[in-house]
């Protein structure tokens, strides 16, 4: 039967595959040796695929430390399920997998990479590659809504845990989020991105 070539994702991610029946063994053999002449490391798949991540972020004058990223992206007004959205967790996931492949968990390395790997796929379900322009030209005003419907939580929340720390210098940003969640502050919003929210504003020489 011979080797068969499917194509998959968009402009962005498209990906030419030779397939062949497991029962025909000339064209598995073919396939074993261009593996074998053009195979890429996981390692050098996820690598180019978090740096991918981190330039597009770039692009949107987003500031893509690991540290930070989601925290930056989510104050950008992006939120899942935005490109933007995903490409912050592809490189905060990014980080932490080198940081535990380099101590050597193999098996939470595997559960990282995993993460990635399923991050990929949703980008590609949620059609980012097919519609990447269409998704640009509109970028503006989405973000122009999604700034707005945050500044209705967002400064409120963080007049709020100034009080909180003014009272009580020691608590950690996680102590305020949970305590204004408990008052009903900002209690539609994601106990992490409240938490990272009042962070940025935090200072403990209040």
């Amino acid at each position: 039967m011979g080797l068969r070539n499917t194509v998959t994702g968009g402009p962005l991610r498209r990906r030419v595959s030779r397939v062949a029946d497991i029962t025909d063994m000339e064209a598995v053999r073919e396939v074993v040796e261009a593996l074998k002449e053009h195979a890429c490391s996981p390692e050098d798949r996820i690598t180019r695929f978090v740096g991918e991540c981190r330039e597009h972020l770039e692009s949107r004058g987003i500031d893509p430390v690991p540290s930070a990223v989601e925290g930056n992206v989510t104050d950008a007004g992006f939120e899942h399920p935005d490109l933007e959205w995903y490409c912050a967790r592809v490189v905060s996931l990014g980080y932490v997998l080198s940081k535990v492949a380099a101590r050597g968990d193999a098996w939470l390395a595997a559960g990282l990479a995993m993460d990635i790997g399923r991050a990929s796929v949703q980008m590609s379900i949620g059609g980012f590659d097919a519609k990447a322009d269409g998704l640009a030209r509109g970028r503006a005003l989405a973000k122009e809504a999604r700034s707005k419907k945050a500044a209705t939580w967002r400064e409120p929340a963080r007049t709020e845990a100034k009080r909180i720390w003014t009272e009580n210098p020691a608590l950690s940003a996680s102590d305020v989020a949970r305590r204004l969640h408990k008052r009903g502050i900002a209690n539609t919003v994601g106990f992490n991105t409240l938490r990272r929210a009042i962070a940025k504003s935090a200072s403990k020489s209040w």
